[in-house]
């Protein structure tokens, strides 16, 4: 149930939220979080209830199954949740990250348009890649934006690290449901290029990601960017576990 709604997908957010947030010093509003996580679960939702659509009853994956079954409910608790989203931002954040957080809005409405109805579109339009982006510009676009101090070349190298990283855990979903997503004819990575190009791309951005971490590490000499490059690090060399040993 947890990944059927997910849940575990916001912890993940939280958690690279705080990472972000601490690291740059950013003094941001306590509501920013809960409506980031607000945002996020509205997108995969609505994305999981958008193949869902597609596929009907001839979905194969559980997830979709289930987003197609209980599809009534989760349109009103969306429907809610963004209410809730929009109440809370209206009424609480500065006028500043207001227009920062519906710039981003802007963005993921274009991201569920384009990628609405997979089979219905002729061609790959990089899903994975846009995923990446989006997750990675929100986690740290206001942590950025709000910094009371420039943003040192090493935290540029962490932010990067971070999105290698992020790119890694979608390309590495591509590629162990890249046969399922084929019977469900939707475009992913793996299908379009097949598994051992989603497989050179998943080992490019480990590398690329472990090695800006490291680099991270030897720039930023001790202290809390120090730290921060070597979660990373630590991170990489999981899911480079993770990977060769599923």
């Amino acid at each position: 149930m947890i990944r059927l709604l997910s849940i575990d997908i916001l912890f993940g957010v939280i958690s690279s939220y705080i990472f972000a947030a601490v690291l740059l010093e950013s003094e941001l509003h306590l509501l920013v979080p809960l409506i980031l996580c607000l945002a996020v679960w509205l997108v995969y939702t609505l994305d999981h209830l958008s193949d869902a659509s597609y596929l009907g009853t001839r979905a194969v994956k559980p997830v979709y199954r289930w987003h197609w079954e209980k599809r009534r409910v989760l349109l009103a608790i969306s429907a809610f949740l963004f209410l809730l989203a929009l109440s809370l931002s209206l009424l609480y954040l500065p006028p500043g990250i207001l227009l920062t957080g519906l710039a981003g809005a802007a963005l993921l409405t274009v991201y569920l348009l384009v990628h609405s109805h997979p089979g219905r579109r002729r061609g790959y339009l990089f899903k994975e890649f846009w995923v990446g982006g989006i997750y990675t510009m929100g986690i740290w676009g206001l942590p950025v934006l709000y910094r009371n101090q420039p943003v040192q070349p090493v935290l540029v190298l962490i932010i990067i690290s971070f999105f290698c990283l992020v790119m890694v855990n979608v390309l590495t979903y591509s590629y162990f449901e890249q046969a399922t997503d084929r019977k469900e004819n939707l475009p992913t990575f793996a299908v379009r290029f097949g598994p051992r190009s989603c497989r050179t791309l998943i080992t490019y951005f480990l590398v690329t990601g472990a090695m800006l971490a490291l680099t991270g590490m030897f720039l930023a000499g001790r202290g809390r960017d120090f730290r921060a490059a070597g979660i990373l690090l630590l991170m990489s060399l999981v899911l480079s576990f993770l990977y060769i040993f599923p």
